[in-house]
């Protein structure tokens, strides 16, 4: 079972989870994807508020088991997902600084806001508009690097930080369908666009995609480990 910070652990203003955890705590941030956790709205383990808990998402779409847990399978996660994890963070954050740059460069004007209608409130220059993603996901990248060092090091062997890797990443993804938007936007001023809004579905998604995708090579590994020893055992 996950063993996550307890719910009345978590600090409350007015009745509204308060936390940081998520920034240090591999532990805190697991509380964003519980299989095992039925309720699909969880205390923010970043900000203030309440973040989906995906890994109730995914056991109600059929993609996981209540207990198919990331601690519990981390030890069964295929060397080549592991290495996976811990480059992709910072080749995302490479995309999005070349990716912004280039924006950056091609447009002297670039929406930095987007209203309700999905068009642009406020603009700036390249280089002020596209600060926020670029930042944003060096940042990330960044964070989920020293993460996967800090899990690393309380481990007896190379591991990654599964959950960093995979904000990082959906944050990063968000950063990259954001500068598009951007682009098309300075393309067109007066069109209304949906890309922001897609932008800011492709975080959870991506996260998502990543967080059971790696759950489920683990699963297909120990799989493999299990009847290769059952196979063993009987002959």
């Amino acid at each position: 079972m996950t063993t996550t910070q307890p719910e009345e652990a978590v600090r409350r203003v007015l009745g509204v989870p308060v936390s940081l955890a998520g920034l240090t705590n591999p532990e805190a941030r697991l509380r964003a994807f519980e299989p095992e956790n039925p309720n699909l709205f969880v205390p923010r383990t970043v900000g203030i508020g309440w973040d989906l808990n995906i890994g109730a998402v995914a056991v109600r779409l059929g993609l996981l088991r209540p207990d198919d847990s990331v601690p519990d399978l981390v030890d069964h996660i295929p060397p080549a997902t592991l290495k996976a994890l811990r480059i992709s963070p910072l080749a995302g954050a490479a995309a999005v600084v070349i990716a912004g740059a280039y924006t950056a460069q091609r447009y002297e004007r670039l929406p930095t806001n987007w209203g309700l209608s999905f068009r642009p409130t406020r603009w700036g220059n390249g280089v002020a508009a596209m600060a926020t993603p670029v930042l944003l996901s060096v940042g990330a990248g960044l964070w989920a690097e020293i993460a996967t060092r800090r899990a690393t090091t309380s481990n007896t062997r190379s591991t990654v930080d599964v959950t960093a890797s995979a904000q990082a990443l959906g944050l990063q993804a968000m950063s990259l369908v954001l500068i598009t938007a951007a682009a098309r936007q300075a393309d067109n001023p007066d069109a209304a666009r949906l890309l922001p809004l897609a932008g800011v579905i492709t975080a959870p998604a991506v996260s998502t995609g990543v967080l059971v995708t790696t759950v489920r090579s683990a699963l297909r590994r120990l799989d493999r480990r299990l009847r290769r020893n059952s196979t063993q055992q009987s002959r």
